[in-house]
């Protein structure tokens, strides 16, 4: 059965895994905690969940999918998300993605 992607804000959402999730559950953990205290704003805990993921190595593993799938391009479910899984726009990962492989390729010239 072929699944479409959901969309948040109307965008692809790709779907990262975190080498520790430990520390990525933590992290946000932590972020939404200061956020509920009033010690940041919602834009600040915007930016540190942004931030959250140059913590440490995550995984790309597809899409994401209505019910928390992670789908492949073709809307194929290839498993389910866990605790400390991330989601970011599709298109920033592979603007990201573009542009380190770009830097990595001006390096090797």
């Amino acid at each position: 059965m072929k699944l479409e992607p959901l969309l948040v804000d109307g965008l692809v959402m790709a779907v990262l895994r975190p080498q520790d999730p430990a520390l990525a559950l933590n992290t946000a953990m932590k972020i939404v905690e200061d956020q509920n205290l009033g010690l940041i704003t919602r834009e600040q805990a915007s930016g540190r969940m942004n931030d959250m993921l140059s913590i440490q190595e995550y995984t790309y593993l597809g899409l994401l999918g209505p019910k928390q799938e992670i789908l492949s391009a073709h809307g194929e479910v290839l498993g389910q998300m866990l605790p400390g899984d991330s989601f970011v726009p599709y298109d920033q990962l592979m603007a990201v993605m573009g542009a380190v492989d770009a830097e990595k390729t001006a390096k090797e010239n």
